[in-house]
């Protein structure tokens, strides 16, 4: 070795080595993550799956609310995943654990949002019946006007 090489200080045998990058060891369940990136694959699918179930989500003006209930859904999947894996909702001094607390709090959001998509039967009726009165009224709009054109022209010959 020689005078130039960089020199690793001595580790204390209790010391554990340092984490690798991207490491998940001390992640619990990550509810409260800011990083997507266990759920961001999951949230495309999510994304994808509603837009083909409501061709209207297609429309860019729902991106920002179909993202928002994706990420939810996907962290309520992932939280449920969690609990199921680590003994349930209970935690060992018999009170609910965080995790779970959290979770009634996403599922409270995704049922808003869902119903602000159309994303269940009521809603979606809802959605649909106004779109299709905005349709008509449209197109009702569009033949007043074709009328008063053609009135006008008519006056002026």
């Amino acid at each position: 070795m020689s005078d130039l090489e960089p020199q690793q200080p001595q580790r204390p045998a209790w010391q554990r080595p340092p984490f690798e990058p991207q490491h998940t060891k001390s992640l619990k369940h990550g509810l409260w993550s800011r990083s997507d990136r266990f759920i961001s694959v999951r949230v495309a699918e999510l994304v994808n799956e509603a837009r083909d179930v409501c061709d209207y989500l297609c429309d860019p003006s729902y991106e920002a609310a179909l993202v928002d209930w994706a990420q939810t859904e996907a962290r309520i999947e992932q939280g449920e995943r969690w609990l199921a894996e680590n003994g349930g909702d209970i935690g060992p001094n018999g009170g609910i654990k965080p995790a779970a607390n959290y979770l009634i709090r996403l599922r409270a959001h995704a049922t808003k949002v869902r119903e602000r998509l159309g994303l269940d039967p009521v809603a979606r009726a809802t959605i649909t019946r106004d779109l299709a009165q905005a349709r008509r009224d449209t197109h009702q709009t569009k033949d007043i006007i074709t009328v008063l054109t053609e009135a006008a022209e008519g006056d002026h010959l």
